[in-house]
């Protein structure tokens, strides 16, 4: 099993945002729409897939 290299996580982590954003697309839209929101939105997001993948 070959270590993970930050374009395969970021792949990974893509699919997985879209994946969700399909889930609660209207929130997230609503969110990312009123700036810098998103960038709390986006660090909570990777901090709860770090989390959840160890």
């Amino acid at each position: 099993m070959e270590p993970f290299s930050p374009s395969a996580i970021g792949t990974m982590m893509y699919f997985r945002l879209v994946a969700w954003q399909s889930a609660s697309g209207p929130l997230l839209f609503f969110l990312y729409t009123n700036g810098p929101l998103d960038l709390w939105v986006g660090a909570f997001f990777i901090l709860v897939q770090f989390f959840s993948a160890l």
